[in-house]
């Protein structure tokens, strides 16, 4: 729990360009001897907004939002910003007399206590668990508090449906017994409720619950069969379809639809294709494991890794081991064999065919499609695809000695020490993904480097642009024309745009924010400076 801030002001400043404006608009400035808490500061989904607590030198806390100092309290929570709307709230404590949510800086009523406050997807709506001054608790929706019970389960919490519309949660009644609550409605009081979960549309809702005869799923009312245990409660994408896993005697059963569709000696992985049309699991039988798509048993295999699906979801694919040796199955039919490891599966654009990552036996990497093999590496990055040339893609990839260099439809670009080196927020370098970043048009492409001398730069088609100490991942504009990312000069930052280097200097880009395009000619990112610390967002528009 936390503390204060003292000023704040709603200026900015503007710089031109011969190619681009800066302006810097104000989010908050800090005096000497306040505690900005840095684990507390939220992005919001859109990176436009930003809250977090101060500590002022008397102690006392308080929440700040793009630059609007909140009331101070003795204590609040980490703030949550709401998807969509971007509305803030947390919960404040205030000399002793209780908690109460604080929405948009509006008050909801006090409670003796008050957590896990939590936003509706559309953001629209928000709850919170709550004791009330006689020790009763409540779940409060839009700060209207429901039925009174002994607790609230605070896993998984108070849930809502996908459209906003309803809301769940457990409930421990004074008799001791756990209740499913779903719109304030109680719905079945039993020894254990476990896995609430509403379908995509939003209309079904499912949850396990166990009674001296063991454990059952309630789906839409209707209760399945008894099990020791059940878990993975899975609706597919289109609603229309329930599965889980249940533990009966010695046997896991795979449950679809409240049927038992097959009961082995252990199951698992249960999935459902984007479109719905495929429903799988992992079973095994016979001391081998087997991936069941739709009815169909693939290959004995060892053991698993993800399954990938076209976009048109008429194939699938998976890696898995067969003994020591790492294959690739589409289909439930082995297409590729032999590797030491499979490190990255996915399908292209095209929707027939495979690319992944494989390592060889004497530990080489490539990139194959299906069962053509690209060159061998010492390493190979993600192949990313260019999205205006379906079928064609890039990877990073390194030779010892030699360095690293990009493989654009599998040619070899000129190579550097390091490919994908970054510095981001505050100063604290990393390694981000190693891997190109294409226009969305497909027509260009970039990656950060560090040469020899240990120096960083951009790349693009091909071309290097300016030297500095760091720079960031690029971004491009939603029509290509235009590529903006933030480089290290002098021990600041600034934005680089279109290779044309801004004026206004910074410390760093905020944890968690990035550039982003909110035009095709213009784009924001939040920054933080010194002394303060004080965070800005910077809009830049590109003439």
């Amino acid at each position: 729990m936390l503390a204060a801030l003292a000023f704040f002001a709603v200026s900015s400043n503007l710089y031109a360009h011969p190619g681009f404006t800066e302006k810097s608009v104000l989010l908050g400035r800090h005096k000497n001897g306040e505690k900005v808490y840095r684990k507390s500061i939220q992005i919001s989904d859109d990176k436009q907004h930003i809250a977090y607590i101060s500590e002022s030198r008397d102690g006392r806390v308080r929440v700040w939002v793009d630059g609007i100092a909140g009331e101070s309290y003795l204590g609040v929570s980490t703030p949550v910003i709401a998807p969509v709307t971007n509305r803030v709230g947390y919960i404040a404590a205030k000399n002793g007399q209780g908690m109460f949510a604080v929405i948009d800086g509006r008050k909801g009523p006090i409670f003796k206590k008050a957590d896990s406050l939590v936003f509706s997807p559309d953001g629209s709506r928000f709850a919170y668990r709550a004791m009330t001054m006689d020790g009763k608790v409540v779940a409060v929706i839009d700060n209207i508090p429901g039925p009174e019970f002994y607790n609230i389960k605070k896993k998984p919490g108070i849930i809502f449906s996908y459209d906003s519309a309803h809301f769940a949660y457990t409930a421990i009644n004074m008799a001791g017994s756990q209740v499913m609550v779903k719109d304030h409605k109680q719905l079945t009081a039993c020894k254990e409720i476990a896995s609430p979960v509403f379908s995509l549309d939003s209309k079904r809702f499912a949850y396990a619950a166990k009674s001296e005869k063991g454990w059952a799923v309630i789906c839409d009312k209707k209760k399945g069969g008894y099990y020791k245990a059940v878990f993975d409660l899975t609706f597919s994408p289109d609603s229309r379809h329930l599965a889980y896993l249940g533990k009966r005697n010695a046997n896991i059963a795979v449950v679809k639809d409240g049927e038992e569709i097959e009961s082995a000696k252990s199951a698992g992985m249960l999935f459902f294709s984007p479109c719905s049309n495929i429903f799988g699991y992992l079973m095994k039988k016979n001391r081998a494991w087997h991936v069941v798509v739709n009815g169909e048993k693939g290959p004995a295999i060892a053991r698993p890794d993800k399954v990938a699906f076209s976009d048109d979801c008429s194939h699938f694919a998976y890696s898995a081991q067969i003994g020591k040796d790492w294959v690739v199955i589409k289909d439930n039919i082995v297409i590729a064999k032999n590797f030491k490891k499979i490190r990255y599966i996915d399908f292209l654009s095209d929707n027939r065919s495979v690319i992944y990552v494989a390592v060889e036996k004497t530990g080489k990497q490539c990139v194959v499609v299906d069962d053509k093999k690209g060159p061998l590496y010492d390493s190979v990055g993600i192949p990313v695809e260019n999205p205006g040339k379906k079928g064609t893609f890039a990877y990073v990839a390194s030779k010892k000695g030699k360095g690293m260099t990009l493989v654009i439809d599998g040619k070899e670009q000129k190579p550097y020490r390091y490919i994908g080196i970054g510095v981001k927020a505050e100063g604290k370098t990393f390694s981000f993904a190693q891997q190109p970043f294409f226009s969305p048009d497909g027509k260009h492409v970039a990656y950060p480097v560090k040469d020899e001398k240990g120096r960083s730069f951009m790349v693009v088609d091909g071309k290097s642009q300016e030297y500095y100490e760091a720079v960031s991942e690029p971004v491009f504009s939603p029509d290509g024309k235009h590529i903006a990312y933030t480089a290290r000069k002098n021990n600041g930052w600034i934005v680089v745009v279109d290779g044309m280097e801004g004026k206004e200097k910074f410390a760093g880009v905020i944890w968690g924010a990035d550039i982003v395009f909110d035009s095709p000619s213009s784009f924001y990112v939040l920054v933080l400076k010194f002394p303060g610390p004080s965070f800005y967002k910077l809009q830049v528009t590109i003439h």
